[in-house]
């Protein structure tokens, strides 16, 4: 299941660039992903129903900020609105009719709205990247290191292909395979596997001139 989620806030310029930057940092390490800076907030979507302690770390480090924070199911199915003051819920909010809550959803989803086929494609590679994510977490801080490249890749496909600008003829071919994360991933690495050699000795060299450079030019100290 698909959350699409808003979250807004009442800020000083200057405290929205910290409150930004620190959800980049989470869509960075995967907490949430499709990040969307909107008028007065920011919209982004997860796989699992959001607690409501999702931002319990960023209502703490901006206690004096009210954060309003809706999410809403791919489904229609779940509505909520929660407000929060001081690190604490002061307002929450569910809708006490199916049609209230569907309206709602609708609201929140706009015109990003999935389909079943999206929702179920999406569902697919979501469950793909939790089983990569199982795997890779078995290793050591040295292996997880040497992987850094590959997770980081694995992760880029992921988030691209669990948007909803796939193209109907991409997805089709790739709901055919049992793992599509894991081709497209393999596909994408061999794509970016270039030689650097020559860039890297050039930079090297590069590098090297410009200090000469900068001893050459260094004024005489001896009078």
């Amino acid at each position: 299941m698909i959350y699409q989620n808003i979250l807004r806030w009442h800020c000083y310029p200057e405290e929205e660039k910290a409150i930004l930057a620190d959800l980049k940092s989470c869509e960075r390490i995967g907490r949430f992903q499709c990040l969307e800076e909107i008028s007065g907030g920011a919209r982004f979507r997860i796989f699992i129903k959001p607690l409501d302690n999702f931002f319990a770390d960023i209502y703490q480090d901006y206690p004096a900020i009210r954060f309003t924070h809706e999410y809403a199911s791919s489904r229609m199915h779940d509505y909520c609105r929660a407000i929060f003051l001081d690190g604490d819920v002061i307002d929450y909010h569910i809708p006490d009719t199916q049609d209230e809550i569907e309206q709602n959803a609708r609201r929140v989803w706009g015109d990003d709205l999935c389909t079943d086929e999206t929702m179920s494609f999406a569902d697919e590679v979501e469950r793909n990247w939790q089983e990569y994510l199982q795997e890779v977490l078995e290793h050591s801080k040295t292996g997880l290191i040497d992987k850094a490249d590959e997770i980081a890749a694995v992760k880029y496909c992921r988030d691209m292909l669990t948007g909803s600008n796939i193209k109907q003829e991409y997805r089709s071919y790739l709901e055919s395979l049992g793992d599509p994360l894991d081709v497209v991933c393999d596909a994408w690495i061999h794509a970016q596997n270039v030689d650097t050699g020559e860039e890297f000795d050039h930079m090297l060299w590069d590098l090297r001139d410009r200090q000469d450079a900068e001893q050459g030019h260094e004024p005489d100290q001896t009078m």
